[in-house]
């Protein structure tokens, strides 16, 4: 949605966490991978190979010094998504989403408003596709 108003150095930050995110629930289902090939296509990376598992610490370190308020926002909001994208918004990526807002200093009012209004917007989609007859 707002990737590309990311910094390149930001946009390779998030892919990292992206897939930290990805697997914080020891699952990597393939619509997480796709989304995430998606996100380099929307940021115009054609470059970047998965990692197997970036560092998490590092990743959120990086994230938490050199990124703008605005980016912190940006990535902590699509990095959610991603945790919800398979309907499943289990524990573990519960402690996930938790530990990035803290790390990224957004209030756990802010996370809960994400929350929400990504679940909005997960449902709006699938409305939309329901009405035009793609799912």
């Amino acid at each position: 949605m707002f990737l590309s108003q990311l910094s390149t150095q930001q946009k390779y930050n998030f892919l990292d966490l992206a897939v930290c995110a990805a697997l914080s629930n020891d699952v990597f289902i393939e619509a997480e991978k796709g989304v995430i090939q998606q996100y380099c296509v929307e940021m115009q990376i054609d470059n970047w190979k998965m990692a197997e598992k970036p560092d998490l610490e590092q990743v959120l370190l990086q994230i938490s010094s050199n990124a703008t308020e605005q980016e912190k926002r940006v990535i902590a909001l699509e990095c959610l998504a991603l945790l919800l994208i398979d309907g499943d918004y289990d524990e573990k990526e519960q402690c996930f989403a938790e530990k990035l807002f803290q790390s990224l200093s957004i209030s756990h009012d802010e996370q809960e408003k994400f929350l929400s209004l990504l679940k909005q917007y997960l449902e709006c989609c699938m409305l939309l596709s329901k009405a035009v007859k793609l799912s």
